[in-house]
C-alpha cells in the first residue's frame, strides 16, 4: 500500500519539525510567546509523529501474518527468518547513526550541546546501553547521545514481544488483548502520578504504557485482511486529517485543564491523550491505506520521503546539531537556520539512506518478507 509510506513521510517530518527548537542558539531566550508555541510544536508534532510510527509498525509487521492466516488458519510464525529480517533491517543503520552520533557529540563544543538536547556526550555505560537496546529503562542514558533512539529500543521490545502477543491472539483475539493492554497502560500512567519522577518516566516510555498502541496497529492489519480495501483517500483530505488530528492534542489539554484547573488538568489532560491519541493514530493509518498513486509532485515526494523514513529519524539529529552550531559559530542569524534545517535534514538523511541503510533494505528483503 503505497499510503503507507506517506504515512511514514508526514510522522518523519513532523518529528523533524518538532525538533528544530533544539538547535544550538547562543542567543538571548525567546519570549513568552514563542516559548509556548515552540512548546506546543513540541508537544504536539513530536509525539503525534512518534505515536502515529508505534501504530503504523504494528500494522507493518502483523500484515503479513495475518494475510497467512486468512489463507491457513494453522499458519506460524517462522521465528528465526523473522528475528533475521528484523535484526538486518533495523540494527545496523542503528549502529551506525548511533557510532556517527557519539563522535560528532564529543567533536562538537560544550556549548552547543549544553543549549541542544539533539546529542550529548556518551559515557561508556550510555553507550553499552545503546548497544543492547536497553536504554530506555535506564533514566539517565533514555535520550543520551542520540534523542530519538530510545523509540528504536522500543521499537525492538515490540518486534520482541510479537511472537508471544500473536500467540495470545490465537486464544482471545487482537481487540481483546489491545484493549486489556490500554487498561494496563492507564493503571500504570495512575501509579506512575504519585511515584518518583523517574520510575514514571520508565514507565510511560516503555512497552508497559505503549505495546497497546503498537498491537492497535495490529487489530488495524487484522481489519484490513478481514474488510478489504478501505475507500479511496484524496491527497488532499489526507492532509487535513493529518493536521486537525495534530491539533487534537493541545486542544484536549487545554479543554481538560478548563473543565479541571491548571494542575489537576495538566495530569488529566496527559492522561487524556495518551488514550485518545492512539485512536486518533489509528483513524489515520487507515485513511492513508486509501491513498492511491498519484503522479503529483507533493505525491510522489512523500512516497520517496516515506521510503527514507529511517534513515530521517535517525540522522536527522546530527544534521540539526551541526547546522545550528554552524549558524551560531558565524553569528548568523537563528530565525535563518530554522528556516533551512528541515530541508538539509532531509538533503542529508537522503546520503545516509543511500550509503547505508539501502544495503540492508534489500538484505531484509532477501530473507523470506517485505522490511516494514
Amino acid at each position: 500500500m503505497i499510503g503507507i509510506d506517506v504515512v511514514r513521510a508526514v510522522a518523519a517530518l513532523a518529528v523533524v519539525v518538532s525538533h528544530v527548537r533544539h538547535c544550538p542558539d547562543p542567543g538571548p531566550g525567546a519570549p513568552g510567546t514563542a516559548t509556548w508555541l515552540t512548546s506546543v510544536v513540541q508537544q504536539s508534532l513530536g509525539a503525534w509523529g512518534v505515536g502515529l510510527f508505534f501504530v503504523l509498525s504494528g500494522l507493518c509487521i502483523h500484515l503479513p501474518m495475518a494475510r497467512r492466516r486468512a489463507a491457513d488458519p494453522s499458519a506460524e510464525l517462522a521465528l528465526r527468518p523473522y528475528f533475521e529480517r528484523r535484526f538486518v533491517r533495523i540494527y545496523p543503520p542503528h549502529l551506525v547513526a548511533l557510532v556517527l552520533s557519539a563522535l560528532l557529540a564529543l567533536a562538537l563544543p560544550a556549548w552547543s550541546l549544553a543549549g541542544s538536547s539533539l546529542l550529548s556526550k556518551p559515557t561508556t555505560a550510555q553507550f553499552g546501553l545503546h548497544l543492547a537496546m536497553v536504554h530506555s529503562f535506564v533514566p539517565s542514558a533514555i535520550s543520551s547521545i542520540n534523542s530519538v533512539l530510545w523509540t528504536i529500543a522500543v521499537e525492538t521490545h515490540f518486534y520482541l514481544l510479537y511472537p508471544l502477543l500473536l500467540a495470545g491472539s490465537r486464544r482471545f483475539g487482537f481487540v481483546r488483548m489491545t484493549a486489556t493492554l490500554a487498561v494496563v497502560s492507564l493503571l500504570a500512567r495512575g501509579i506512575s502520578l504519585d511515584a518518583p519522577a523517574w520510575f514514571g518516566t520508565i514507565v510511560k516510555t516503555n512497552f508497559i504504557c505503549r505495546l497497546w498502541e503498537w498491537s492497535l496497529g495490529c487489530c488495524l492489519a487484522e481489519s484490513l485482511v478481514a474488510r478489504g480495501a478501505p475507500r479511496p483517500t484524496s491527497l488532499r483530505s489526507f492532509v487535513a486529517l493529518c493536521v486537525g488530528s495534530i491539533a487534537m492534542s493541545p486542544v484536549l489539554r487545554l479543554g481538560v485543564r478548563a473543565l479541571l484547573g491548571v494542575e489537576l488538568g495538566r495530569m488529566l489532560g496527559n492522561e487524556t491523550v495518551a488514550l485518545v491519541g492512539p485512536l486518533v493514530f489509528a483513524f489515520v493509518v487507515v485513511r492513508a491505506c486509501g491513498l492511491v498513486q498519484s503522479r503529483s509532485a507533493p505525491f510522489a515526494a512523500l512516497v520517496a520521503l516515506g521510503v527514507a523514513s529511517y534513515s530521517l529519524y535517525l540522522f536527522h539529529p546530527l544534521a540539526l546539531a551541526t547546522w545550528g552550531w554552524a549558524f551560531a559559530t558565524l553569528g548568523l542569524p537563528h530565525l535563518a537556520m530554522a528556516l533551512t534545517a528541515v530541508p538539509v535534514a532531509v538533503v542529508t538523511s537522503r546520503v545516509f539512506f543511500h550509503t547505508v541503510e539501502r544495503r540492508f533494505l534489500a538484505r531484509a528483503a532477501t530473507l523470506g518478507a517485505p522490511p516494514a
